[in-house]
């Protein structure tokens, strides 16, 4: 999965086990002295949510 902002990106990495994926955390330390750090976690209502949107064309 990729997610890019402006002029900067990051892949994070994952992995796929009995059809549920996991994402690992990353911390990323920028050039300027800054830390970033990621944690994705599973949201149970995520299909609820995603099914109640609208589709656009």
């Amino acid at each position: 999965m990729v997610i890019q902002l402006g002029a900067s990106q990051h892949k994070f990495r994952y992995s796929v086990n009995n059809g549920s994926v996991s994402f690992e955390n990353e911390k990323l330390d920028e050039p300027d002295g800054a830390s970033v750090e990621f944690q994705l976690k599973k949201d149970t209502n995520a299909r609820e949510v995603v099914d109640s949107r609208q589709l656009q064309n």
